[in-house]
């Protein structure tokens, strides 16, 4: 999924906004401007100047900061020349970051990624929302709906308010098999344009054919919240999920360890888990070690090596059982947590093989209103394991069934409640 906003960090903390979780299509962000006579009559075009000012800025501050010299074995200016007559090509902004991406792509590793904020007129946002747009909100125009990989298919996981998929009557379950005619494939950028129609077809969880026409629609979706929680499980594990590793998410983390050091377990719940800023990472670290501890070490394009490690708590760290839940969505920093806790021994992970997103990025404005991402720190563990490609495999594997996904029912936390018998 490509987002118009990106959050600073420097691991591909939710941010890196290639978050292709299973999501349709390009995203862009957009904003409403009052004075529609600054606003050129069309503001997704591109001139063909324009286009090209944004990829030979893109190529060169990857040729400059991407932290593989040797470019993970693809020749980058080769790749200049290849593009190069598709960006000339290129009509609107989306058909202009779908090339970018797929160039940025050639280089197969995570936080690579290209996004651009528009500006539309209030009056072209009041024909789709008939509500204000909340500050806390952004414009997005693909088919409107999320998805998840379950039992090796292309499941809906949501279907967002007010968005053409709504609107069509996609249902929460259904497995989507084509897009245009064409069998679906997740990896791909699929190209959409506002107002566009897209043929879509589904098998519903009865096992029937649905072919639906879902219009690309401008709706409103709240961006990232910290999504904090905590609470006590049956057995008197402390159970902690955050969304992020956003600002303050350390010290909200840090005082629930506080208040509960005699719990006999905590289940820290990293599934959907994006990542965040490497700051917060350290300290999210630091209640659960009383000695000084290093987890593993960036690798730079210059031969630095800065480590990623924590001073402890001394006497005031909790000393009890951890266990640690990921899946498919758990990246970046999420899986740098998972895998200090436990290449260190302090605590089991139980789910899914995290989605190996692994890179520290660094944020290069570009010309005419894009930004992008690019990787410039390898990582490697402590036991020099490069997670990057590769993710945290958990030491209690759960496997999620189409049942389970259906009717809501988490097997990850059956799997903790069992291990939490073991030792009771």
């Amino acid at each position: 999924m490509i987002r118009g906003k990106i959050l600073l960090g420097a691991v591909r903390l939710l941010m890196c906004v290639m978050v292709l979780v299973w999501a349709i299509g390009l995203h862009y962000s957009t904003s409403a401007q009052q004075n529609s006579k600054s606003v050129a009559p069309d503001p997704f075009a591109i001139s063909r100047e324009d286009a090209v000012k944004v990829f030979e800025k893109l190529w060169d501050t990857t040729d400059k900061r991407y932290f593989d010299p040797k470019f993970n074995g693809v020749d980058w200016a080769q790749m200049k020349e290849k593009y190069r007559p598709e960006v000339e090509s290129a009509k609107t902004r989306n058909q202009l970051v779908v090339v970018l991406q797929r160039m940025l792509g050639e280089l197969h590793t995570s936080h690579l990624a290209v996004t651009v904020n528009t500006k539309v007129t209030q009056e072209r946002i009041s024909e789709y929302v008939a509500r204000k747009v909340e500050r806390n909100e952004s414009l997005l125009y693909d088919p409107g709906m999320r998805l998840k990989r379950v039992e090796g298919q292309n499941v809906v996981e949501s279907v967002i308010d007010g968005s053409g998929a709504q609107l069509a009557g996609v249902q929460r379950g259904w497995i989507l098999t084509k897009w245009n005619g064409q069998t679906y494939d997740a990896s791909q950028f699929n190209l959409v344009e506002l107002d566009e129609k897209i043929q879509l077809q589904f098998t519903d969880s009865l096992g029937s054919e649905k072919n639906l026409d879902v219009i690309c629609r401008l709706y409103p979706l709240a961006r990232q919240s910290t999504n904090r929680s905590s609470r006590m499980l049956a057995d008197g594990a402390l159970y902690l999920r955050f969304a992020e590793f956003a600002g303050g998410t350390n010290d909200w983390l840090e005082a629930e360890v506080s208040k509960n050091l005699n719990a006999p377990a905590i289940v820290i719940d990293l599934r959907g888990n994006g990542g965040g800023l490497i700051t917060v990472l350290r300290r999210c670290f630091e209640p659960f070690f009383s000695e000084p501890k290093t987890f593993g070490e960036f690798h730079e394009r210059n031969g630095k090596e800065p480590a990623l490690k924590t001073s402890g708590r001394g006497k005031s760290a909790y000393d009890g059982r951890i266990i640690v839940l990921i899946d498919e969505k758990s990246a970046s920093s999420a899986e740098m947590f998972a895998a200090g806790l436990q290449e260190s021994g302090r605590a089991t992970v139980v789910g899914r093989q995290s989605s190996g997103e692994v890179l520290a990025k660094y944020v290069q404005g570009l010309p005419n209103g894009f930004k992008a991402s690019i990787a410039i720190r390898d990582y490697l563990t402590a036991k020099g394991v490069r997670l990057e490609g590769r993710g945290v495999t958990p030491d209690e594997p759960v496997k999620l069934t189409m049942k389970d996904f259906l009717e809501n029912h988490d097997s990850d936390l059956d799997q903790v409640s069992q291990l939490l018998k073991k030792t009771n």
